[in-house]
């Protein structure tokens, strides 16, 4: 696995491929602002103003913009999953909400993701 870390490739609804960062650590899922700009306009204006921070991992503050609902996708299984919007690195971080939502575990070892009775592979 590159850096110790599992990502999940995806052609969202919306036409945009993205890759998806597995975090059993983060609380919520997250969303790019990069990610965020180019959806369109319609999805956009869902978002719901946000005004705390949230906490990294190394105990910084990070700046939140907002939260939005999404139906998403990944290799024809469909979810829908509340994103919190950031300036993050990453395009999107599916978090413990996303986990538990959808019945989720993680085979590091093989590099899959069982989401409900389905195996879907990861980018390693």
């Amino acid at each position: 696995m590159r850096d110790n870390f599992l990502l999940l490739y995806a052609r969202e609804g919306w036409r945009k491929s993205i890759l998806y960062l597995l975090d059993s650590g983060c609380f919520k899922s997250v969303l790019s602002r990069h990610v965020y700009d180019r959806l369109p306009e319609a999805l956009k204006s869902e978002i719901e103003p946000v005004d705390k921070s949230g906490v990294m991992a190394d105990g910084s503050k990070l700046p939140l913009i907002g939260k939005i609902r999404l139906q998403c996708s990944v290799r024809g299984e469909k979810f829908t999953e509340e994103f919190i919007v950031s300036r993050i690195t990453h395009d999107a971080i599916l978090g413990m909400s996303f986990f538990k939502a959808n019945q989720c575990s993680l085979n590091f070892k093989k590099a899959t993701l069982l989401m409900g009775n389905k195996s879907l592979s990861c980018v390693d």
